[in-house]
């Protein structure tokens, strides 16, 4: 039964178990053997506009709401005053990429350029070649024919030479479409042990006078700038070769968290900073930052196919790379909604070790403000697992 300070469930087979708190539905499909206090749970779920809630498969968030205060002190009072001014509000959370091992992510490099000719097929409103031909080369030509013959440049509205797609303005295709052009070859970067691929936004104050009347003093923020920087940390096997991958030159480089290569990102690095340690075994870690050769031309992207992240990591890495907001509920497990609202992504910092899996750290920048009074369905899904608060599963939808 729930009280003040929670409640507890124990079960020692498959069962079904549900109870009502607060007018928030608990659902726990478990094999447990011991007792559990689920009352300091907590879920955090996210959705583009339009779309339902998923969770994110966190163990550890935190949502912070501050108040700017100004000094209204006056002579003739021996105590400071405060007056609260505008306020924000942000949720930061931990995700795991859990049923897959550090060991399996990739990390690639491009090499020679070769030209070809790949017939592209349609997925997700790009017009994509095959994958092991798709990183193109930007610095050469692009032809795109169909059946009506070579397409003109007017009718495209992107080529995406990361993951070698095209995109149409309102251009319909007739018949094959094919693209003449250049693609890289890509080799592995070995000696690597560990990575972290920091993707972060520069978001610019935009509030005025009606935008904090309307939301009741809550800030409004917007996405500027986007900003990559990778590091890679591992052996170094031939000290001869200690400082070729440090200078000016562009590398390409490709990341996978899977064997399957169902979630790929690729950019153009600079070398900035290289790191030496150690003796008889000897460990450098290069670090890297994003580099943008031409406007035109798009420095960092992400391709998602048969991908093994979760979706609601998939719609964070979106949100990001397309400067858009998502929605956002936060629930501790015995409360009805906590904090919610639209909210832009600050930061997501995926680190990788060969010991351990993947995992992300997402920082959320809460936009106007807050929603909190809607009530949403919890549930939370303790099917098969080792009996540790870290390992539940929660997920919300709009009840």
């Amino acid at each position: 039964m729930p009280s003040s300070e929670g409640f507890f469930i124990s079960f020692k087979r498959v069962c079904l178990y549900e109870h009502t708190i607060n007018h928030t539905v608990i659902t726990y499909n478990a094999n447990l053997s011991r007792r559990i206090n689920v009352s300091r749970s907590k879920a955090v779920a996210i959705a583009p506009i339009n779309r339902d809630f998923v969770s994110i498969p966190s163990n550890s968030l935190s949502a912070d709401t501050s108040v700017d205060l100004s000094d209204s002190s006056v002579f003739g009072s021996y105590f400071q005053s405060n007056t609260p001014t505008l306020a924000s509000w942000d949720v930061s959370t931990t995700a795991i990429l859990k049923d897959v091992a550090g060991y399996t992510a990739s990390i690639r490099k491009a090499t020679t350029s070769s030209e070809r000719q790949s017939v592209l097929t349609f997925r997700e409103g790009w017009w994509e070649s095959e994958d092991e031909y798709s990183l193109w080369d930007y610095s050469g030509s692009v032809v795109l024919e169909d059946g009506n013959g070579e397409i003109d440049v007017e009718d495209i509205e992107e080529i995406d030479y990361l993951h070698g797609r095209v995109k149409f303005k309102d251009y319909e295709v007739v018949g094959q479409l094919t693209a003449t052009h250049h693609y890289y070859d890509t080799v592995k970067i070995c000696d690597v042990d560990n990575l972290d691929l920091n993707m972060s936004s520069n978001i610019e104050d935009m509030t005025d006078f009606c935008y904090a009347q309307d939301n009741e003093g809550y800030r409004n923020w917007a996405y500027t700038q986007l900003n990559v920087s990778l590091s890679l940390g591992g052996f170094d096997r031939d000290i001869t070769e200690f400082m070729t991958d440090v200078g000016r030159d562009l590398s390409i480089i490709e990341i996978s968290l899977d064997k399957n290569k169902g979630s790929v990102a690729r950019g153009y690095f600079t070398s900035v900073n290289q790191q030496f340690d150690g003796w008889f075994i000897r460990r450098r870690t290069i670090e890297y930052e994003l580099h943008q050769h031409d406007i035109k031309v798009k420095p960092f992207s992400w391709k998602h196919k048969d991908s093994s992240l979760p979706e609601s990591i998939r719609w964070v890495i979106d949100a990001w790379e397309n400067r858009k907001a998502l929605k956002i509920r936060y629930i501790p497990i015995r409360e009805n909604l906590a904090i919610a609202g639209d909210v832009l992504v600050a930061q997501c910092g995926i680190s990788v070790a060969v010991d351990g899996i993947p995992t992300f750290d997402i920082d959320f920048q809460g936009v106007g403000m807050r929603d909190d009074d809607s009530r949403y369905t919890f549930l939370a899904d303790f099917v098969n697992q080792e009996y540790q608060l870290g390992s539940i599963q929660p997920y919300l939808v709009a009840s």
